[in-house]
């Protein structure tokens, strides 16, 4: 929230934290609203008819972290297959 008061100062944001919330608030107005690139590779809920614009700021990315013990690598592999650039697991 800090970036993005700094970089669009003169903006109203608001922040919805409860995803059912959320989705009932997008789609039923025409407020903007920004997605993780994520989104846009699950498609988590229908956008058509609207515009996703990617934020391409250096500042505006976020790297995470996935881990799991070696014995549960099998369980999750078909997540970590589709997770982009996702490394391959050590053994």
């Amino acid at each position: 929230m800090d970036l993005c008061r700094r970089k669009i100062p003169d903006a109203r944001l608001i922040l919805q934290e409860d995803r059912k919330a959320f989705l009932e608030l997008a789609s039923t107005s025409a407020l903007p609203r920004f997605y993780t690139a994520l989104f846009n590779r699950f498609k988590a809920q229908d956008v058509s008819g609207q515009r996703i614009l990617p934020i391409e700021d250096p500042e505006a990315s976020v790297t995470y972290h996935l881990a799991t013990r070696r014995e549960d690598i099998a369980r999750y592999r078909a997540l970590f297959d589709r997770l982009p650039g996702a490394v391959q697991a050590r053994s």
